[in-house]
């Protein structure tokens, strides 16, 4: 986990704000001295010694406050909070709290043993080290939350500005005519306020050009019908929103297809439907996974998902044809689509 944070440091999205970060600094030194020594202030602040204390408590709270700003942002980019929870609160706990503990306890070994002393033989374990679990855990909560609400305000934002603006049809004229009665004036009359009302969205003509988009080692892709790829902004549920049904259904959790792109279907017992889409379609995405799986330092043999490998269901796949698995939840709803884009390439 975190020899691929390092050899790849890429930042997330989120900024979070670092005013709070200086001035609060000493505040919580102050105050994890206060509850550990239980001393008098009016003593204290009087006393020399106990602004060196103050300074020394200040920077192991900053170096723990950097600690955990450090591998948050990391984890951004790499374990975005809206596509996997359980695994990024894994993560979280033990690179923004576990670690950041035992940087904490490693300092100050180094603080009591440059006066000759033994931490064990202190009140830090006793005293200290409760109050650095309770603000590591009162830090990486106040990460957690301001990047869940910024990341849920961005994605709801990503949406709403890319959904198309419906685009209203002009209202048509009414010309009065002296030969028309009651009821041909009125008939004319509801469907002008029907007109007024309908309101086709607008497709935006480069999505139609992309052939797949899909999922790989966590990042989102698409694919153009020549075997181009993109990376693409949104995730896959978003995604499934954004495109038009008319052309595009999502197969499973990684692949949303456009029915365009597809060379066969066919079914493989009951439960089972295989598609197998354009050639330079699956040299795109075989590509990418195949460079993803050199990239990625702790899957370097992960598999090309869906490598058709065997010579059963033939009929229109070749035996080791790239394919693609329709969840079984999905199949109905694809079908009934798919049907419905070529019966439109028809005319029907």
């Amino acid at each position: 986990m975190f020899k691929s944070l390092i050899e790849n440091p890429s930042r997330g999205p989120i900024i979070y704000p670092k005013w709070p970060i200086l001035p609060l600094t000493p505040l919580f030194a102050y105050a994890v001295l206060a509850y550990a020594e239980r001393f008098s202030h009016e003593i204290a602040l009087v006393t020399p010694a106990f602004y060196v204390a103050w300074l020394l408590s200040a920077v192991i709270v900053l170096a723990l406050i950097c600690a955990v700003h450090w591998i948050t942002v990391r984890f951004d980019a790499h374990y975005p909070w809206h596509v996997e929870v359980k695994r990024r609160l894994k993560k979280q706990f033990i690179g923004g709290f576990l670690i950041p503990v035992s940087i904490a306890f490693i300092l100050a070994t180094c603080y009591f043993g440059y006066f000759s002393i033994n931490i064990f033989d202190t009140i830090w374990l006793k005293k200290y080290l409760p109050a650095v679990i309770v603000f590591l855990a009162i830090v990486n909560l106040i990460f957690s939350f301001y990047g869940s609400f910024v990341e849920g305000k961005r994605k709801i934002a990503a949406v709403e500005g890319s959904l198309a603006v419906p685009a209203m049809r002009p209202v048509p004229t009414l010309t009065a005519k002296m030969e028309l009665d009651e009821r041909q004036e009125l008939s004319e009359t509801n469907e002008i306020m029907m007109d007024a009302v309908v309101a086709e969205p607008v497709i935006n003509a480069a999505w139609l050009d992309m052939a797949c988009v899909f999922c790989c080692h966590k990042y989102y892709y698409s694919v153009d019908f020549e075997g181009n790829i993109d990376a693409w902004p949104h995730h896959i549920q978003d995604s499934e929103r954004l495109l038009p049904a008319t052309h595009f259904c999502l197969i499973d959790r990684s692949f949303l297809i456009n029915f365009a792109a597809i060379k066969n279907v066919e079914t493989d017992g009951p439960k089972v439907t295989l598609i197998a889409l354009l050639p330079q379609v699956v040299q795109g995405i075989v590509n990418t996974y195949r460079k993803a799986a050199v990239e990625d330092t702790q899957q370097p043999k992960a598999d090309i998902p869906k490598l058709r490998n065997k010579a059963k269901a033939k009929k229109k796949l070749e035996p080791d044809e790239f394919v693609l698995s329709v969840s079984y939840h999905k199949k109905a709803g694809f079908f009934a689509a798919h049907k419905k884009f070529l019966d439109s390439l028809r005319g029907v």
